[in-house]
């Protein structure tokens, strides 16, 4: 098998897509486990070890060894999609009996463990929390609590029994505490609206099950520590806090605010209006940190290390622990464990001599993403985030030497045509997705890209050096430091505006539907490969002329 971590992605994400999209009892799951497993123990053995001695013995491989073989793969791959749906089934429809869902409706007293660092924004604070007790009673499960920062004393909403205790503000509100709130305890209803953000399925993808909003600050009380992660509390969130603080000190507005943003994922400062111009230029995916980001960061930290002359095993595994801690940094979110994980194993790779293959390696990330959180499958991130990459991966071998393979080696136009197309491979995947979730198609965003993407690396990197230098004796070094990231983001975010108001630079479109994506990908891939392959050529017509009839049959009927 050349791609097994693939081959297994795949399938496993397959029993996902069919768990999700099902309701198949629990029993039932357990049953076709088990007699898929005894029928691969009768003919999966069997095959294998027939279809491997005549391999290894230089014997003719027979029709019936091959077709043994098949059918055991064939029993394997129906066993990964059956462990999907199982996997599945056990993490998000299998709950205790004391589950927070048995306690959703009316006003709650609720006792909380506060498991993500403050999502702070310009009118309010959100809160993520392991639930400890309810109204009394033991309970688990996890709840978004919203805190507004516009403290309303009305009577509604205030709980005069619920002890008397010195006001809070919401910037004493940290990661690690236990918390006591009151106020209404509700799960939001599913969103039939196609064109509507649908909360709910939002709050479920991350294993939140209750939604709280806090009107008062009489209705929120901090009780002390709770459980909290060691690396977390005391090494990640520091390193988060020294860089706000530094930021904030050198910089601030709305350019310290994108800083803050591209570096430690603070978005939430970031004015509306500005996010808009990301959204329309199709340069969104910089505001969200994912493998852009990542890749920077290993760029700075391995340039860093080889001043020093160290191996550059020693550099990889140095690299490799920051980008660890940097994934706490900033909540452990999925395109930054997939682009670290890429990162380490290609690293080992490359240390033990042994060929890579991207698509394994992406493959491996999204399958630990997976085993965290079956859900993240549906999330518009680790779509974008994995399509974005294996775009790339594949397009870009095959599209560059076609519109550039005859600039020479080394020079700056070539470095110029490569990031070109770079950003080509990447919107001709992320477009279709794009206008699924966001109904909107950036036509600039391939040129934005261009100056976006070097202009964001420099920001990094200056953010960095002013964090580091408000750490020296001399300010006077983060001051400089603090001048040149003022100047670079102010450019950005002026480009970005720039691009946004140019007449047509995006159009607005309706959702499309998921055949019109599979037909869409189905046709692009032919596309790529009509020169060189017949086949190729040949299911390119095919693809089109179906999917013509599709689109015209539909529309008649």
């Amino acid at each position: 098998m050349r791609r097994p971590a693939l081959i297994t992605t795949i399938f496993f994400s397959l029993g996902i897509i069919l768990a999700h999209f099902t309701d198949i009892s629990f029993l039932n799951i357990i049953l076709l486990l088990i007699i898929t497993s005894i029928l691969y123990l009768i003919t999966g053995i069997s095959g294998v070890r027939s279809y491997l001695l005549t391999r290894n013995f230089c014997r003719e491989v027979t029709p019936d060894s091959t077709k043994r073989a098949i059918t055991s793969n064939s029993i394997i791959a129906i066993l990964i999609i059956q462990s999907g749906v199982f996997y599945y089934e056990i993490r998000t429809r299998v709950f205790p009996e004391n589950h927070i869902l048995e306690f959703i409706g009316g006003k709650r007293k609720v006792i909380s463990d506060i498991v993500r660092d403050p999502d702070k924004r310009i009118d309010r604070t959100i809160l993520e929390c392991n639930v400890i007790e309810i109204d009394g009673e033991k309970c688990s499960g996890r709840i978004r609590i919203t805190v507004n920062r516009l403290m309303v004393h009305s009577s509604e909403f205030i709980d005069k029994k619920f002890n008397n205790h010195e006001l809070i503000t919401n910037n004493q509100l940290k990661y690690g505490q236990r918390i006591k709130s009151y106020g209404y305890l509700y799960y939001p209803d599913f969103s039939h609206i196609p064109s509507e953000f649908d909360y709910r399925s939002w709050l479920t993808r991350r294993d939140i099950y209750g939604v709280m909003t806090i009107y008062s600050n009489k209705n929120i009380k901090i009780m002390g520590k709770g459980k909290s992660n060691m690396l977390i509390s005391k090494v990640a969130l520091p390193i988060k806090r020294s860089i706000e603080k530094s930021i904030d000190k050198y910089i601030g507005g709305n350019q310290g605010a994108f800083l803050k943003g591209i570096i430690i994922r603070q978005r939430g400062l970031i004015p509306k209006q500005v996010q808009e111009y990301f959204k329309n230029t199709g340069t969104i995916h910089i505001l969200a940190v994912s493998g852009l980001h990542v890749g920077i960061i290993a760029t700075i930290i391995f340039m860093l290390l080889s001043i020093f002359r160290i191996s550059r095993m020693s550099r990889a595994i140095i690299t490799s622990l920051f980008l660890i801690l940097y994934c706490f940094i900033v909540d452990l979110q999925v395109p930054v464990i997939r682009a670290t994980i890429m990162f380490i194993i290609g690293m080992i790779a490359l240390s033990c001599e042994r060929e890579t293959d991207m698509f394994n390696i992406i493959a491996c990330a999204g399958l630990f993403n997976l085993f965290i959180n079956p859900q993240t499958l549906f999330d518009a991130s680790f779509q974008m985030s994995f399509v974005a990459v294996l775009s790339i991966v594949y397009l870009y071998p095959k599209i560059y030497p076609q519109l550039f393979g005859l600039l020479k080696n080394r020079s700056l136009i070539k470095s110029i045509a490569q990031l070109f197309t770079v950003s080509i491979c990447a919107q001709m995947g992320v477009g279709i997705i794009t206008a699924y979730y966001f109904f909107r198609v950036p036509i600039i965003s391939i040129i934005a890209n261009l100056f976006v993407i070097p202009l964001t690396g420099l920001s990094i990197t200056l953010g960095f050096c002013i964090s580091v230098a408000n750490l020296l004796p001399f300010k006077i070094i983060a001051h400089l430091f603090a001048g040149a990231g003022f100047v670079v983001t102010t450019i950005t975010l002026k480009i970005i505006e720039l691009f946004s108001k140019i007449p047509y630079s995006h159009f607005w479109v309706d959702k499309p539907s998921i055949l019109f994506i599979a037909f869409y990908f189905l046709i692009l891939i032919f596309l790529v490969n009509a020169k060189d392959s017949i086949k190729a050529r040949k299911g390119l017509i095919y693809s089109v002329l179906i999917g013509l009839n599709i689109l015209l049959w539909t529309n008649v009927f």
